[in-house]
């Protein structure tokens, strides 16, 4: 019978990672490395014209080799999920995504774009820097029209909480840098290994 072959990821969900320091920031250097790993993932992906569409913690697992990896690439129908070509498909209105990380974009049945992930990791990387969601895990057409603002983080340089703004725009034309050019306004540089070991922090 046909059959095919899966690898074994053992290890932590991100979201649980935030949960268990919530509200307390995760550890500096320990967020700047997930956030390394899972932009350059998505760099990949983009170089490739794939559009993951529903980046959250949920779908980010860390290793107990210490390896970020990204989940639910291909995933779709009934989970809720879909992998898009960024310049093939549209994404429907009824498509259930999660909304505290998707942006407004998505939210209102544009079709997907790499710009889209970004803005997902922006909020990703506002979560790990301040122990909070940007937008109190409110839709971000709900915190749109409400008019919200994050809240810069304490101790962020000017540089990042400006590239962290820019991940955060409402508007896809304001989020105009790759994520490659967004992980260098955050001073982050392509990955050399996996993740440090806690007590090397």
């Amino acid at each position: 019978p046909p059959f095919y072959t899966m690898e074994l990821l053992e290890g932590q969900l991100l979201s649980d990672v935030i949960e268990h320091h919530t509200p307390q920031p995760v550890d500096r250097a320990y967020a700047l490395a997930i956030i390394r790993d899972v932009g350059a993932a998505l760099v990949h992906a983009h170089a490739r014209r794939i559009v993951h569409g529903d980046l959250k913690p949920l779908n980010i697992l860390i290793t107990h080799a210490n390896e970020v990896r990204i989940l639910d690439f291909g995933a779709s129908g009934a989970a809720g999920y879909e992998v898009a070509s960024a310049d093939a498909l549209q994404r429907s209105r009824a498509l259930a995504v999660s909304l505290p990380y998707s942006c407004c974009d998505i939210l209102d049945g544009l079709q997907t774009d790499p710009r889209d992930d970004l803005f997902a990791l922006a909020c990703i990387s506002y979560e790990l820097f301040a122990g909070r969601h940007p937008f109190d895990r409110l839709p971000a057409t709900q915190a749109r029209d409400l008019g919200m603002r994050a809240t810069r983080p304490a101790g962020l340089t000017n540089q990042q909480w400006h590239a962290l703004e820019i991940g955060l725009s409402w508007h896809r034309e304001s989020r105009a840098a790759s994520v490659r050019d967004w992980l260098r306004m955050l001073g982050l540089e392509p990955p050399s290994g996996g993740l440090p070991e806690p007590d090397e922090l």
